[in-house]
């Protein structure tokens, strides 16, 4: 069962971690503008005592002490990496299900969201991070969707304003899951996949090549992986093919897809390097066709 964390309102705390890469100086000025972002949106910023650290146990107990803080309601992420599952054995799920609170992160980070959702039951929350998506690449569409912690999060659920694209299909509804597709096949390697039971899963990619990519979604087919979903979501994969790359790749993940006759979508607000609209794993998503 999916559980929803409770809203943000104005003056509440908001914990900053580093689960993957940790802060390194060449990033201080973007680091302090995006704690700048959500001081304005009315959040108190506590921030993780370790952020500088390379520690799993280290990064782990930062995430720990912020899910047992009562005044902390909601945890982001200082950026992504490559590292994040080091810190998963030391996670105290048990607390993290006993104190449901929002979970945002991006890229490398999506691997502990969905892990989250599937040891805790927890929605966790697919969207800025510290440095990169409320500093580097902040834009109109995330702000105005970093705006809905305020409101019922899970509103985030509604994806009829969403600028989506139907390549095969025209609606699907099932639980959403995935992120980043490198970073998801991690989940595969430590056995850790979320279930495909009536799920959508939701991929993007970032510096991979074409064949990278297909290989990728091929272990997935040979695991058997697709036959149960409801549908499969497709971002922008940014610097992963240099000619026609997002066409090129679509074509190849749906001749891939062919035998299933998935429902697949695309969602221009959504990977590296774009504005991107906060995506709920673990809740219920109802996608139909609003653009030819």
């Amino acid at each position: 069962m999916s559980v929803f964390p409770h809203q943000l309102v104005k003056g509440d705390k908001i914990g900053v971690i580093a689960p993957s890469s940790p802060l390194h100086a060449k990033e201080e000025i973007y680091f302090q503008d995006g704690l700048k972002f959500l001081e304005f949106q009315g959040l108190e910023v506590v921030l993780g005592d370790n952020l500088k650290s390379g520690d799993r146990k280290q990064k782990a107990a930062d995430i720990n002490n912020f899910i047992q803080d009562k005044n902390v309601r909601a945890i982001i992420s200082l950026q992504g990496g490559d590292s994040v599952q080091d810190c998963l054995p030391y996670l105290d799920y048990n607390l993290v299900e006993a104190n449901p609170k929002i979970f945002m992160g991006f890229s490398d980070i999506s691997v502990l969201l969905n892990v989250l959702f599937s040891k805790a039951g927890l929605v966790t929350f697919h969207g800025p991070d510290v440095i990169w998506n409320l500093s580097k690449n902040r834009g109109g569409i995330m702000e105005k969707s970093f705006s809905g912690l305020f409101d019922n999060v899970s509103l985030f659920s509604d994806f009829s304003s969403y600028d989506v694209t139907f390549l095969n299909g025209h609606s699907f509804e099932g639980i959403l899951i995935g992120g980043n597709l490198r970073c998801f096949l991690k989940l595969e390697k430590l056995d850790l996949l979320p279930s495909n039971h009536k799920s959508v899963l939701m991929i993007e990619d970032v510096n991979s090549t074409l064949d990278e990519i297909k290989d990728r979604f091929l272990l997935l087919k040979n695991k058997g992986y697709f036959k149960n979903l409801s549908g499969v979501m497709l971002g922008y994969f940014h610097n992963c093919d240099q000619e026609n790359r997002q066409k090129r790749i679509y074509s190849a993940i749906l001749d891939i897809l062919h035998e299933y006759d998935l429902p697949v979508a695309v969602l221009k607000s959504f990977g590296h390097h774009r504005d991107n609209v906060i995506l709920p794993i673990g809740a219920r998503v109802k996608i139909v066709l609003y653009h030819s």
